[in-house]
């Protein structure tokens, strides 16, 4: 009789499981799109990012940006931001890589230690002159 029970409780058991894991793979069948672009977007930030032809790819923007400021890479993107050379120079818009890093070592400035920056790097340039300025970004 008590083998009747073990083999119902054994029959039991792995008729629950089975419906369990069939549940967990049901549930998760339809994964957003949305939810897997971001996946794929943090393990390569430079997904879907070209540069035009002859310019510097995204993937070259960050090894300059990492070289220079060593860290994790949060994001990149090619974006247009508004440049003026010198003082007397006319502003004009100008197409750059943005690449936000989580810096490994911290820069010490007169208002804190800065843990994160975004570097900017001009795709038109073949890595060099290369823009020379880091903007602070909020934690």
């Amino acid at each position: 009789m008590k083998e009747k029970y073990f083999v119902i409780i054994l029959a039991l058991m792995v008729a629950s499981t089975v419906v369990a894991v069939g549940f967990v793979l049901w549930s998760n069948r339809d994964l957003p799109a949305q939810t897997l672009a971001k996946i794929q977007k943090e393990a390569n930030p430079c997904l879907g990012l070209s540069a035009n032809p002859g310019e510097v790819s995204c993937e070259d923007a960050l090894a300059k940006a990492l070289e220079l400021y060593p860290g994790e890479v949060n994001s990149a993107q090619l974006a247009i931001t508004r440049f003026q050379e010198g003082l007397q120079g006319e502003p004009k818009d100008v197409e750059i890589w943005l690449v936000d890093i989580n810096l490994e070592n911290p820069i010490e400035t007169p208002a804190g230690a800065m843990e994160r920056v975004t570097v900017g790097v001009d795709p038109t340039s073949a890595l060099e002159p290369f823009i020379e300025q880091f903007f602070p970004t909020a934690l």
